[in-house]
């Protein structure tokens, strides 16, 4: 397997970092617009935010003709289930933590969601 280039390797993250700052400020520029906050606004604006690193690896890989041949996602095999079981359980795991400790020191208190309100509804 060829290594690869630093250099390279360098100019496709400046490129990366620099599309993704760009296209965050355009969302963001979008969202500051509508005089709301991100809680008030479309949850389009919202998913156009969370969408915005996809598309500026995108336009990176395309601008730079890098193809799409070294990405894997590859499901198969013991190391793909063990790491889709730790991506599935690590948050899970911090969370127990994180929110177990602030509701056992009395730091935070329990406050149950409103039922089935999403952002875009």
């Amino acid at each position: 397997m060829k290594r690869p280039d630093v250099s390279q390797a360098r100019r496709s993250l400046l490129v990366f970092a620099c599309l993704l700052v760009v296209l965050t400020a355009l969302v963001e520029w979008l969202i500051f617009r509508t005089g709301k906050n991100l809680k008030e606004v479309s949850g389009l604006y919202v998913a156009a935010l969370m969408w915005t690193p996809f598309a500026a690896s995108l336009a990176a890989r395309l601008a730079l003709r890098e193809g799409f041949a070294d990405v894997s996602f590859r499901w198969g095999g013991k190391p793909g289930w063990r790491s889709v079981g730790l991506a599935v359980a690590y948050p899970v795991l911090v969370g127990f933590l994180a929110y177990g400790v602030a509701w056992g020191s009395g730091a935070a208190e329990f406050q149950a969601p409103e039922l089935a309100k999403f952002p875009w509804m």
